[in-house]
């Protein structure tokens, strides 16, 4: 798992049926240094997050496993799995 932030949401006119009902985020993750990642990607939002909320993100198999039963054998690369309230961490400085 990886944290993230939401930075916007996104829609689909034509998606696999498959994707009815399931929406989708423009997250941007965290690196080992705290900093956003420049580079945005498409993720499937699991849990009821907005735009700027710090997230836990779950990618590759975990990610599609993460989908409500009955959606868990659609492609999915990179899902929205937990919302971040409070977090009690500080990125290490480079020696």
């Amino acid at each position: 798992m990886q944290r993230g932030r939401i930075i916007g949401s996104l829609w689909a006119d034509r998606h696999l049926p498959a994707y009815d009902g399931l929406r989708l985020a423009l997250v941007s993750r965290r690196g080992p240094d705290g900093r956003l990642n420049a580079r945005p990607e498409v993720a499937v939002e699991v849990v009821e997050a907005g735009r700027g909320a710090e997230v836990l993100l779950a990618d590759g198999r975990e990610a599609a496993l993460a989908l409500p039963a009955g959606q868990r054998f659609i492609p999915c690369d990179l899902a929205v799995v937990g919302v971040l309230d409070n977090q009690d961490w500080e990125p290490e400085e480079s020696p």
